[in-house]
């Protein structure tokens, strides 16, 4: 009679488990370790003390300031700015030249009007005169003699000169007119980029000024941390001068945290059984990162 033997419970029999059993025991154990290892760090950046022999410190934290952007700074500098005011001003700016521009074509309008009444109040007088000289010829007698026609053609031709005078004097008021609009409106041209100049500046005046209370708080922050890093230092060196480590790794917080570790870590490796010392040169750089290099090698001499 023949008995079959499954490996697995031959192995349990001798072993007490399965390979997979013991692999997920050894990676629970190591991610148990690790996770204590963690919160022993946790623990000690939570403290807020250093002590070195019987003197205790505060632990230096530096104080800090969230300074703008060079982008935030131009944003608040531009939102300072009343987009209001400037409009305002533009359409007072705008509102002046137009009454300017309406003024000056309401002068052409009149300009023009004056001549027309001018070549009115000339015809009729050319007319008027014309009627003087008829009178005055039926009178003598000679009302249709060259002397009487000589008269009404010098009329008509002081008429015809004297309309040109006041075309040509018309002309030239208008385009005096024409061209006041014209410059008035370069000037208005002129008047908005001053104006949009004037803006620019001020905004750059709140950009500096920010820019200064910026660096002010800045220099004002940086001369607090150095104050307080200078007499920290010069109180760690009278105690280095005694003797005492003042190092990071030399107070007694660092000590007691890189201590509960140093248990932790011997407690997994201890576990391990004969595979330890295998492990723990496997593991060097993990160790090392924990507790140092001459913490590896205090581990290392257990195993």
């Amino acid at each position: 009679m023949s008995i079959k033997i499954n490996y697995n419970d031959f192995y349990k029999a001798v072993n007490g488990e399965d390979d997979e059993k013991k692999d997920k025991k050894v990676s629970d154990a190591r991610a148990e370790l690790e996770e204590k290892l963690n919160r022993i760090q946790e623990e000690y950046d939570k403290t807020t003390t250093r002590t070195y022999g019987d003197n205790v410190f505060s632990k230096l934290v530096d104080k800090t300031y969230d300074a703008l952007s060079d982008e935030e700074i131009e944003k608040i500098a531009k939102d300072n700015i009343s987009e209001r005011e400037w409009k305002e001003k533009a359409k007072k700016i705008e509102k002046d030249a137009e009454e300017k521009k309406d003024n000056l074509q309401k002068k052409s309008e009149e300009i023009s009007k004056r001549a027309d009444e001018q070549m009115t109040k000339l015809d009729e007088k050319t007319e008027n005169a014309k009627k003087e000289v008829d009178d005055e010829a039926l009178k003598r007698g000679i009302g249709r003699s060259s002397i009487v026609m000589e008269e009404k053609n010098s009329l008509d031709q002081a008429k015809i000169n004297a309309e040109a005078e006041i075309l040509s004097n018309e002309l030239s008021d208008l385009d005096d007119i024409d061209k006041k609009i014209a410059n008035l409106e370069n000037d208005l041209k002129d008047s908005f980029e001053n104006l949009e100049i004037e803006k620019a500046a001020e905004i750059a005046k709140n950009i500096k000024a920010l820019k200064d209370e910026r660096q002010k708080k800045i220099d004002e922050v940086e001369a607090y941390n150095e104050k307080q890093r200078t007499t920290r230092q010069n109180a760690l060196n009278r105690l280095a001068k005694k003797g005492i480590d003042v190092s990071e790794e030399g107070s007694k917080e660092y000590i007691e945290r890189t201590g509960s570790m140093v248990k932790e870590l011997y407690a997994y490796y201890k576990s391990l059984g004969s595979s330890a010392s295998k492990e723990i040169v496997k593991d060097k750089e993990f160790i090392e990162d924990k507790i140092g290099e001459n913490g590896y090698y205090y581990i290392k001499s257990f195993f």
